[in-house]
């Protein structure tokens, strides 16, 4: 039997308690879920957490959080019930809140054919994949405290085109920590049938708390601005990594003005400490020791 869907939405960001009393036997499922929706099973006094494909079935009630929406399939012979009694709640829904939202908009719209859609047994190897990747951190630096050395996030997940594309990105400043990840990712995913590649890697760049680099800006900058430095690592990724794999002996640092956004749209530079940035720079050059 072919299968309409429905897709509930909600203006000005109120909940919705939708009654599914109107279908005999489990012909609606949940589709798609966006936020927090629960789910009241007729007869339970508990709401449950909804689900992909939970069904639906005679007097049932779903419910959505603010900003949430749930997205529900029902059997096409029951589709013009289902959009009257909708039509019936919400009319109510706008009755009992009509002065503290008087501009409230609740829309139902019906949609094309679910004809495409993932088997069981992709959806089980995906969620079973995506559930136990490594999404965090794998391991602490052993000489700076409080400093990650190796994570991984699963970045995006995509479906699209009888495709599945689960992109992660993996960072360390330790090469031998970036494979064992590396290999936990690969063993995690091919083991539900993925093929596994990993690209775009650039180098780690270790901390160095013996630089003697570290030492001259340590000096110039308490000197110059009679306040001592604040000299931290961070977990990210760096050109000095790519440098240092080419020139292993130079010693480096990394400095610059206060950036706030980072690698956004609001990315932005303070002002003023672009001023002390450079008059630092200028120092640095000055106190450089000259090398044979």
């Amino acid at each position: 039997m072919k299968k309409r869907a429905l897709t509930i939405s909600l203006a000005f960001l109120l909940s919705i308690l939708f009654s599914a009393n109107v279908y005999a036997g489990s012909v609606a499922k949940i589709k798609r879920i966006d936020g927090t929706v629960s789910v009241l099973k007729k007869g339970a006094e508990k709401w449950r957490t909804a689900r992909v494909n939970m069904p639906l079935s005679e007097g049932d009630a779903v419910y959505s959080r603010e900003e949430s929406f749930a997205e529900i399939v029902i059997e096409s012979d029951q589709l013009e019930t289902g959009m009257k009694r909708f039509e019936e709640v919400a009319g109510i829904l706008k009755e009992n809140f009509s002065e503290i939202e008087p501009d409230l908009e609740i829309q139902i719209e019906q949609k094309e054919d679910y004809e495409k859609v993932l088997t069981i047994q992709d959806q089980n190897a995906l969620l079973d994949s995506v559930g136990q990747a490594l999404n965090g951190v794998y391991k602490m630096s052993s000489e700076i405290s409080d400093l990650v050395e190796a994570s991984n996030n699963i970045a995006k997940v995509t479906v699209e085109g009888g495709t599945i594309r689960i992109e992660c990105l993996t960072r360390s400043s330790v090469e031998d920590s970036k494979r064992e990840v590396q290999k936990l990712l690969r063993k995690n995913f091919e083991r539900n049938g993925f093929e596994v590649s990993f690209s775009g890697s650039y180098p780690g760049w270790s901390p160095n708390g013996n630089s003697p680099i570290l030492k001259v800006l340590t000096r110039v900058y308490t000197e110059l601005f009679s306040e001592e430095p604040k000299v931290v690592a961070c977990h990210a990724g760096l050109e000095c990594g790519i440098i240092g794999s080419h020139y292993p002996e130079m010693d480096m640092i990394s400095f610059g003005p206060t950036i706030k956004g980072a690698h956004s749209p609001d990315e932005r530079a303070s002002i003023t400490s672009v001023k002390r940035f450079w008059s630092f720079l200028v120092e640095i050059l000055k106190n450089i020791p000259v090398k044979n």
